[in-house]
């Protein structure tokens, strides 16, 4: 279903932003400050409130894919007429004098937006080929560095409990040589949030070098990552005070492993719930005072341990 370009633009915004120089940084947090506000803004004014100049707003809205600022107006006032009060004022920020209940109160809420702004960005028709691409892969491979890596490594788990043969890496030079024994129809996916790291991108290399089929994970559609892929799916994690690099959450990147997964399961129903039913069936250990037993999740076999 095609939505209309404003509905993401936001998103989109925050998404670029993390990967700008500080001055076109600048730019994007004042917009995003109060997207109405700025939208009224003419190019001069707009730059004097981000102490920038006037060429430079001029370079930002080209960086991002817009003609100039006339266009960005346009799209920002679009943009800030769906947008609710309560939810421009959440912006993750956390202070060094804030309590504990605000720190909850401002990560949770500037969570909840990066998933509803990701769900905005995941386009239904890349996600559906991603999907068709697994479900006939002889062998499916994911790689992460760093906080990605647990992202690489979910998605890697929840395919094996699906019954897809899926291996995860968190080395880059394991990665790039499991990479050069990729077959045509292999998929091989890699997640990162910024999309600059030159390990993923040599992996996505090496790997379509052999006939796979490349997937990237990744916050920045504009990233070298991006365009090296033959898909792409988009996540939004707003980098903010206390959430940046390590600390950054990767709940974004684990969202859009969750609807991968539920759309593989749905589109390979019988042999997925088949894999699923022998998960459950695995033995699971029981103390019984000294002993331990081994018992089954049907409950018909209780196996002595020593």
């Amino acid at each position: 279903m095609s939505r209309p370009p404003e509905a993401s633009f936001l998103a989109d915004l925050r998404a670029a932003v993390a990967g700008r120089p500080p001055a076109q940084a600048a730019i994007g947090a004042t917009l995003l400050a109060d997207p109405a506000a700025a939208a009224g803004l003419e190019i001069t004014e707009l730059a004097a409130r981000a102490g920038v100049s006037a060429s430079t707003v001029t370079r930002f809205c080209r960086a991002i894919g817009l003609d100039g600022y006339p266009q960005m107006r346009l799209r920002l006032a679009a943009a800030a007429s769906r947008l609710e009060p309560a939810r421009a004022r959440l912006t993750g920020d956390v202070h060094p004098d804030d309590g504990v209940a605000a720190i909850i109160a401002k990560i949770a809420g500037a969570g909840a937006r990066d998933i509803e702004d990701t769900a905005e960005r995941l386009h239904a028709g890349v996600v559906a080929t991603v999907v068709e691409r697994i479900v006939a892969a002889p062998r499916v491979r994911t790689f992460g560095a760093g906080t990605s890596g647990l992202v690489a490594q979910y998605l890697q788990t929840k395919l094996d409990s699906l019954g897809i043969a899926a291996t995860a890496y968190a080395n880059a030079h394991t990665a790039r040589m499991a990479a050069a024994q990729s077959r045509p129809g292999d998929v091989v996916v890699v997640v990162s949030a910024g999309g600059r790291t030159g390990d993923g991108c040599d992996v996505v290399e090496v790997a379509a070098a052999y006939g796979a089929t490349t997937v990237a994970i990744t916050g920045n559609g504009r990233s070298r990552l991006a365009g090296l892929a033959d898909l792409v799916l988009l996540t939004v994690d707003t980098a903010s005070s206390f959430r940046a690099g390590a600390l950054r959450s990767r709940s974004t990147g684990i969202l859009v492993a969750d609807c991968v997964c539920a759309a593989v399961a749905v589109r390979t129903y019988d042999a997925s719930a088949a894999a699923l039913q022998r998960i459950e069936q695995l033995p699971r250990e029981r103390a019984t005072g000294r002993r331990r037993q081994l018992h089954y999740g049907n409950g018909e076999a209780l196996v002595p341990s020593d």
